[in-house]
């Protein structure tokens, strides 16, 4: 159904009535008396290390592992380095190429670069704002070692054809789920069909921890090499009590408190998550006929979980560019934001001059030059576009009627009065 017709004549930003006299609610994820319990039990217990004998890590491990059906779980200390284990444990040669989308957090790309591997970028759909299956395959080339979809904002990747690809070429998938928990996609959820599922525990996910991450995978290789690289190669004490480093990793082992918190969070997770749902697909009930207003495309078969309620503002349909709408709404009292991270990532300073590392240009420089990617302005036209006209919306699980309702009649208050 569409929005209510409002009255109004004169926009917030024109010296008008806003539609919502404050700011819409945000309030914090949930956290109270089922996280305090299991904190006590890492107190009782006198052990914060999970190296010192602790047993909570453990034990999340095993019901996230249980509770999206995968054999193995490694917790990390954020999501950045659940995707860090997923490479670690692949192991590719320095110098392969992994492949991701434009879209997303300086996180995902973090541990393509610490294993001195090149960031390859696939261009996304326009309307789904996710991973182009047709521009991934004409990516890539002998080099590629892996191909990491981010699911944006909630909404799964088009993870058919995706791993179809892959498999055709041999090459393991690393699922980005960092803002998708429980999404479905065809039957299945984000995180349990790639080969490596990868989650974050950062304050404003569906589920947190204040930090962390954990890694999910189904191999029986894979997995222990992602747990043995979480803690600095998974030294080994021998009877003499001498210590033997048997390989290389980081040092990205979740502690004991946090895995507390998490195991409680876990508990929370498929009412969030399916408030979430309800939430957004309410809005996009409540703005539907809108000109010019596109909300992010959800595929059949699938669920979007809204970390972020996405949508487009079409120029040329709407009469006002997503600038002008962002400026609007938040007069109106509808918090959002525009643009949102305002380029594709390899645009930034650093990464277009390919600057990781010191004054040097590794690992871009173990390329050879006729291979070498190009980080350029035209590389992903359809990821230029939807930056330029992408909105973003919070959606919180405790919102009812009323604040959705809100937020659509901001949107065609907007429309219909800020028309150039």
């Amino acid at each position: 159904m569409p929005p209510r017709t409002t009255a109004a004549s004169k926009l917030a930003i024109d010296g008008g009535d806003p539609v919502r006299r404050e700011p819409l609610p945000t309030p914090p994820r949930a956290i109270g008396e089922p996280e305090l319990a299991q904190l006590r039990r890492v107190i009782d217990a006198g052990v914060m290390n999970r190296r010192a004998g602790g047993k909570l890590c453990d034990e999340f491990e095993a019901k996230f592992a249980a509770f999206y059906g995968r054999k193995h779980a490694c917790a990390t200390t954020s999501g950045t380095g659940a995707i860090h284990l997923a490479l670690g444990a692949i192991d590719p040669e320095p110098g392969s190429e992994v492949i991701t989308g434009p879209i997303t957090d300086v996180g995902t790309i973090i541990p393509i670069l610490a294993q001195s591997c090149i960031p390859v970028f696939a261009d996304v759909d326009v309307e789904t704002m996710n991973m182009d299956p047709a521009d991934l395959a004409r990516r890539i080339t002998p080099r590629t070692a892996a191909i990491i979809p981010v699911h944006l904002g909630g909404s799964p990747c088009d993870m058919d054809p995706i791993m179809a690809i892959a498999r055709a070429n041999g090459i393991p998938v690393i699922e980005d789920c960092s803002q998708c928990y429980c999404a479905e996609y065809r039957g299945r959820w984000s995180g349990q069909i790639g080969d490596f599922g990868t989650f974050s525990l950062q304050q404003s996910k569906h589920m947190t921890a204040g930090e962390g991450g954990i890694t999910l995978t189904d191999s029986d290789e894979w997995g222990p090499r992602a747990s043995s690289f979480s803690y600095k190669g998974n030294p080994i004490y021998t009877a003499d009590g001498a210590r033997h480093y048997n390989g290389f990793g980081f040092h990205l082992q979740m502690n004991e408190l946090t895995a507390a918190v998490a195991i409680a969070q876990l508990e929370r997770l498929p009412g969030v998550c399916a408030a979430r749902t309800r939430n957004g697909d309410r809005l996009t009930e409540l703005t539907r006929g809108l000109t010019g207003f596109h909300p992010q495309k959800v595929l059949d078969g699938c669920t979007n979980v809204y970390w972020f309620y996405g949508l487009r503002i079409v120029e040329d349909e709407a009469g006002i560019d997503a600038q002008r709408f962002y400026d609007c709404m938040r007069a109106e009292n509808v918090q959002c934001g525009v643009h949102y991270i305002g380029r594709p990532i390899f645009l930034f300073d650093w990464l277009r001059e390919k600057r990781a590392f010191g004054n040097g240009h590794h690992p871009w420089s173990l390329q050879a030059p006729e291979h070498a990617v190009r980080y350029e302005e035209g590389e992903c036209p359809n990821t230029e576009r939807v930056l330029r006209e992408m909105i973003t919306i919070w959606v919180h699980e405790s919102w009812g009627e009323r604040e959705l309702q809100d937020i659509a009649d901001a949107a065609e208050k907007v429309i219909r009065l800020a028309s150039y």
